[in-house]
């Protein structure tokens, strides 16, 4: 048995030994020779091309923001989203990085008020302290969302913001004696974003740019989970000026990025900053309703959805 186990063995390997190995390892490929192909097969709406092409891409130079870029918007069109806005999220950190810096602000009222350029309103019709809207005047600008307002870790519901104030639903003390106005009865915490305008993009601002509108687009899409990143990404990108349109398909502008504004705006219940976008994009719409009155809300809504239909 040993010597036809070791005459095989002889066989098995002599066999071996007159195999030839294989052909010559192919070149590897010129990654921007494939971004190409993938961007070819993404203008003919081939998006699950695309998103392999694109994948392919990085697989060679994971440090083309572009690839990123490109994988993102492929993986928004393939409802891909989560892997949408992980592409989306290196394109901005590749192409220079982000436009948006967190601000947490701790404003103890009343002592602290002028530190933190705080003012406290109370908006028309408001009676009691339990009712009554604060705004609150931010020391940074310009605003581009709210992650939270707290006082006593509870949250404080926000009402509308602008660039420089957020309007809360705070809860408020008695009248202060010395100021004659009504103060919060305690700490508020605030965590915002701004837009940070000290970004330096180089060559490759247009990709920084439509990441930001990318990710927009992907948080706005997944379920109401992360609207106000579709806002804080939004603003960001008008902040910094949309002007011409994205070159490929769905072609955004600043146009489509002030609906998406609207309809996340619609959708957090912010409906004062809903009715201001609709109004930035169509200027002859005559709304000067009450914005919050719930009779409203169908006119609000037709106008966004005759907007939409007409892009």
């Amino acid at each position: 048995m040993k010597r036809i186990l070791l005459a095989l063995g002889i066989v098995f390997l002599a066999a071996g030994c007159g195999v030839e190995k294989g052909g010559p390892i192919p070149p590897v490929p010129d990654a921007t020779v494939v971004l190409q192909q993938a961007w070819n097969r993404y203008d003919a709406l081939d998006f699950d091309a695309a998103y392999t092409l694109f994948d392919s891409v990085i697989r060679l130079d994971n440090t083309m923001a572009e690839a990123h870029l490109g994988f993102g918007w492929a993986a928004v069109q393939t409802d891909q989203l989560t892997e949408a806005q992980s592409g989306f999220s290196f394109a901005i950190i590749l192409s220079g990085g982000a436009m948006i810096t967190p601000i947490f602000n701790e404003t103890v009222a009343p002592t602290d008020t002028q530190r933190y350029r705080v003012v406290f309103l109370t908006l028309p019709g408001d009676t009691t302290p339990s009712d009554t809207f604060v705004v609150v005047k931010t020391a940074h600008a310009p605003v581009l969302g709210l992650s939270s307002a707290s006082i006593n870790y509870t949250e404080q519901p926000l009402r509308a913001f602008d660039d420089t104030s957020f309007t809360l639903k705070a809860a408020l003390s008695e009248l202060d004696t010395f100021s004659h106005r009504l103060v919060l009865s305690d700490t508020l915490f605030l965590n915002y974003y701004v837009y940070y305008s000290g970004v330096d993009f180089g060559d490759e601002e247009w990709v920084n740019l439509f990441a930001h509108v990318g990710n927009a687009v992907s948080t706005l899409d997944v379920e109401g989970k992360n609207l106000m990143n579709t806002v804080v990404y939004a603003r960001a990108a008008l902040a910094h000026g949309v002007v011409d349109s994205f070159a490929h398909y769905p072609y955004v502008g600043e146009r489509e990025v002030r609906l998406l504004l609207a309809q996340a705006y619609l959708r957090l219940n912010l409906m004062e900053n809903c009715v201001q976008e609709l109004k930035n994009v169509d200027p002859t719409w005559d709304f000067n309703g009450d914005p919050f009155d719930p009779d409203n809300y169908p006119l609000i809504l037709e106008e966004l959805e005759k907007l939409l239909n007409e892009g």
